[in-house]
């Protein structure tokens, strides 16, 4: 294509970036309500959001879902300094969050009493998790997760963790 195909479209750099942004955000965004669709085979699997959440991730770091990872984390960070950039992003940044959450608390004790403040946690942490398995991605790092199913027993070694953490805090030990 000739030199000045893309200024047709998109007239100056900021308008291209907004459209990459877009794009990036509904191909995300068709990932996640794919990926929550109650439709799917639960097969009585109680972590069910957990290993959708493993498979994304999974995903994130072949092509051509690698190519969007990519794209998504150069242009996060460039989104604090762009409040309308960041605002493309926003939506599909509450809905990971909800999907976290949901996974969560899916993998609460039955008859247990939610803990708000240890769901919470526990999906901040695998939020943080996936994000650094991401991170490694994008800059080429050797992947040490080879399966779906080894990020899903990672999350769960997470989770677990932070309960533990949790139960530590709540009954301190006598002195």
């Amino acid at each position: 294509m000739p030199d000045g195909t893309t200024s047709v479209h998109f007239r100056t750099r900021k308008a291209l970036i907004y459209a990459i942004a877009a794009r990036v955000a509904e191909l995300d965004m068709r990932e996640f309500v794919s990926a929550t669709d109650a439709t799917h085979d639960a097969a009585d699997s109680t972590d069910l959001m957990l290993s959708r959440l493993a498979d994304l991730a999974m995903k994130s770091a072949e092509e051509p879902a690698l190519s969007r990872t990519k794209a998504r984390f150069e242009l996060l960070m460039q989104a604090p300094r762009d409040p309308e950039l960041m605002e493309i992003f926003r939506e599909n940044t509450m809905r990971f969050a909800a999907m976290s959450l949901e996974a969560v608390a899916q993998l609460q004790p039955a008859g247990a009493s939610p803990d708000p403040t240890l769901i919470n946690d526990q999906a901040f942490a695998i939020t943080t998790f996936i994000a650094g398995l991401q991170i490694g991605y994008v800059y080429g790092g050797e992947r040490a997760m080879a399966s779906a199913e080894k990020i899903d027993d990672y999350l769960h070694a997470v989770i677990e963790g932070v309960a533990n953490r949790h139960q530590k805090n709540r009954f301190p030990a006598k002195g």
